[in-house]
């Protein structure tokens, strides 16, 4: 681990590439928790119509071949275990990507409006180093060194 100090703050490079990690990923923790609950809500409609159908019933049969081999045997399935288990999976995936969303509001929550706005043009609009320099008329080596520096507030 190497430790750097500067101006009274401790830059450790191993936390600046886990948060550099978590933030530049943020779009992608957001659509797999929408993913998660529209699984979810699907599943949960599919459990409701299991309800009324009374959750075993025997398969659909796909195609004549496969009904000459199925007359007379009742296979029956019981869907609601299934999605009672993709249910849960979802849930807990979604609770997951939300769990690390609430790390990063927290996080920005603590932040001056400064710092919170270096952080969004670099992570959320994705912006270079370059280019937030030059939108604010200052160094790109001194907007690299800030944007660590807040990120060891993580």
């Amino acid at each position: 681990m190497l430790l750097r100090k500067r101006n009274d703050m401790t830059i450790d490079n191993e936390k600046i590439a886990y948060v550099e990690g978590i933030l530049n990923n943020l779009r992608y923790y957001r659509r797999q928790r929408d993913y998660a609950d529209r699984q979810i809500r699907k599943y949960q409609a599919q459990l409701e119509q299991e309800k009324i159908t009374g959750g075993v019933h025997s398969p659909p049969i796909m195609s004549s071949d496969e009904a000459k081999y199925q007359k007379g045997t009742k296979i029956y399935k019981n869907k609601v275990e299934y999605l009672l288990g993709e249910i849960a999976v979802n849930e807990a995936q979604r609770d997951y990507f939300q769990k690390t969303l609430d790390r990063y509001d927290a996080f920005m929550n603590r932040l001056d409006p400064a710092e919170k706005d270096l952080i969004f043009s670099k992570y959320e609009r994705q912006m270079s180093y370059e280019e937030i320099a030059t939108e604010l008329f200052r160094a790109r080596e001194s907007i690299r060194r800030e944007i660590r520096n807040i990120l060891m507030k993580w």
